[in-house]
């Protein structure tokens, strides 16, 4: 039955009730419970946020997506890490791993997060703002699009061409 109060989860109850004392707050519309409950970050899995590989590089999230019978995760280029590599977010926190990689040749990967991320079906458009992203479709030539990236930050332009290849000193990568 709602109570229309706040309830206050503590491993050291007389700390809260202390912090309800300082703060003026009206002490009758608060209670405090004893709880061994410990805070867990998490985080969204945004396009265009910058992530680690192992030791240090970075690359930036392509958009996140969803996989059934995973946590879910986020696509990327291939050639910011293989099979196996372990990546960190932004905030430095453990957050997932390259399930599949392919570069030279193509250029995409695809991260399984861990439980603590969450994939969210968002672009950080830096100065844009957040962008809700819905779906997907290929934008024909003309099209007026745009991307994001950690370094860059969010630009738009037009679509010149379809079905070309970008030369990488490793070899031809098609998308």
């Amino acid at each position: 039955m709602p109570t229309n109060s706040v309830v206050i989860l503590s491993s050291v109850p007389a700390d809260a009730e202390a912090f309800i004392a300082a703060s003026g707050a009206d002490k009758a519309l608060i209670r405090v419970e004893q709880s061994s409950e410990q805070p867990v970050p998490y985080a969204d899995i945004r396009g265009g946020d910058a992530y680690y590989i192992g030791s240090g590089s970075r690359c930036s999230v392509g958009f996140s997506v969803t996989k059934p019978g995973t946590n879910g995760g986020f696509v990327t280029a291939g050639h910011c890490g293989s099979v196996g590599a372990t990546t960190r977010g932004a905030n430095q926190q453990a957050q997932g791993t390259f399930r599949g990689s392919s570069f030279p040749g193509n250029d995409y990967a695809w991260v399984e997060v861990n439980t603590s991320w969450t994939p969210v079906g968002v672009v950080n458009g830096y100065s844009a703002g957040i962008i809700p992203v819905n779906g997907s479709t290929v934008a024909p030539v003309g099209s007026s699009i745009c991307r994001a990236g950690s370094t860059t930050g969010w630009h738009c332009g037009t679509v010149q061409q379809l079905n070309t290849s970008v030369t990488y000193p490793q070899a031809p990568s098609t998308r």
